[in-house]
């Protein structure tokens, strides 16, 4: 209520929306049909892909391997722009493999299978990850051990639940 006695509402803070009774996720319905917008769009992308950002540019250069994750708000650009010229390129993300949440990909990357590229890194133009190896950081390196977070649960778990980065069934 403001000083004049009037009433305002402001809606949901959260994007929730309830049907049938449930209440539901916007965000759950848009990384399930992404792979499909994407796919109309030209950007060539395998089975069972999590894709959970709307950040992909030069749509006909891109292709995601099947199982990858690409988490949210991740940059699969393949372009950049210098001295006002814009240069494209492709961007090869392999099966298996993981991009975190806000990371970046320029153009002429490559992830090759099972590779990740971990949150709030940036895999500069015409870098490749090799098969399994882990980089971070920005720009981004390999980083030696085991993985930083838990991988994706293998495809075909779909009653896997996410609990504090660790998936379980």
């Amino acid at each position: 209520m403001n000083i004049s006695g009037s009433i305002k509402f402001h809606g949901r803070s959260d994007s929730q929306v309830k049907l049938r009774g449930f209440r539901i996720e916007l965000t759950e319905f848009e990384s399930a049909l992404m792979p499909i917008v994407y796919r109309l769009l030209g950007v060539r992308i395998g089975k069972e892909v999590h894709l959970e950002t709307p950040r992909l540019a030069a749509f006909d250069l891109i292709s995601i391997g099947d199982g990858a994750s690409v988490e949210k708000n991740a940059s699969v650009l393949g372009y950049t722009i210098e001295d006002g010229e814009l240069i494209a390129g492709t961007v090869q993300i392999g099966q298996g493999c993981f991009v975190g949440a806000r990371s970046i990909l320029s153009d002429n990357t490559v992830l090759e299978d099972e590779a990740r590229l971990e949150d709030l890194s940036f895999l500069p133009r015409g870098k490749r990850i090799p098969r399994g190896e882990t980089w971070a950081g920005s720009p981004a390196r390999h980083v030696p051990g085991p993985h930083a977070t838990p991988p994706w649960p293998p495809a075909g778990h779909s009653f896997a639940k996410h609990s504090n980065r660790k998936w379980v069934k």
